[in-house]
């Protein structure tokens, strides 16, 4: 009996762990444990910081509704870890997400064939992909920023984001569904 009640409070905990660190609608980390992974990665390995903005999300909820914008939400946090594999990706809030793109992780594509413009290209034909039913042929597209970080050089988390959500508004401004880097 003592096994079976301490097996269940294991279980309890961990449910407890998951929801405090993971976002309830899509899944993937919340901003406070994503920003804690990636604070902790940028201090043993360089990559890039990558800011992702839904395009037009707030027609997709005004035009299909808000049960389809949290399906739209949903499969662009699914087609993010499909595409960035074993990344950290979180949920920002709202239709934003971000995701730190390890070097080593970049170094595997580019043996593959792809080169950092093409991993975020590979993101968009993703997303050009999904099939929601209720959006008429309609696929969600995202906006890029990025921005870099040097292991040697230590770039605090906040400094980070804040280079890669200039880009992202570059990106915007000069037409969205593509990605700006700075």
């Amino acid at each position: 009996l003592t096994t079976e009640v301490v097996d269940e409070e294991h279980k309890t905990l961990d449910q407890l762990k998951m929801r405090s660190e993971h976002d309830g609608l899509t899944g993937l980390y919340n901003r406070a444990a994503g920003v804690a992974l990636i604070e902790d990665l940028l201090r043993k390995e360089s990559g890039i910081l990558a800011l992702f903005d839904c395009d037009k999300f707030k027609l997709i909820n005004d035009s299909f509704g808000h049960l389809v914008g949290d399906k739209v939400l949903i499969v662009v946090a699914q087609t993010l870890q499909k595409v960035f594999e074993d990344q950290v990706v979180f949920r920002l809030g709202g239709d934003e997400f971000v995701c730190f793109l390890q070097q080593s992780f970049i170094d595997r594509k580019a043996e593959e064939g792809l080169n950092t413009i093409g991993i975020f290209k590979q993101l968009r034909e993703e997303l050009q992909k999904v099939d929601i039913p209720e959006m008429c042929g309609q696929c969600p597209s995202a906006s890029f920023g990025v921005a870099r970080s040097d292991k040697d050089h230590l770039i605090e988390f906040d400094e980070l984001y804040k280079t890669a959500d200039i880009s992202l508004y570059q990106c915007k401004k000069y037409g969205r569904n593509d990605l700006h880097k700075m």
